[in-house]
């Protein structure tokens, strides 16, 4: 049974060394994964619960958040 899906998206290119990754994570859509097909396999098991959104980055973090969150919200209904 799931019963959460994270989506996470790392930047091409990014090596992967303990904590300082999380730094570098995009917007949903600015990845080369699948996203939509990823849910659809995962919505055929039977999951209908929550899905989580994590975008750690320091870029991100110096915008205005309010702008971030619409910007998460249109990325999520595009790509996820």
């Amino acid at each position: 049974m799931i019963l959460e899906v994270g989506v996470r998206r790392y930047r091409v290119g990014v090596v992967l060394v303990g904590q300082v990754t999380k730094r570098y994570r995009g917007l949903m859509g600015e990845g080369c994964i699948p996203l939509k097909q990823i849910r659809g396999w995962i919505e055929e098991t039977g999951f209908n619960g929550f899905i989580e959104v994590e975008i750690f980055s320091n870029t991100w973090w110096k915008e205005d958040q309010s702008e971030f969150l619409n910007k998460i919200v249109k990325a999520y209904k595009a790509h996820v």
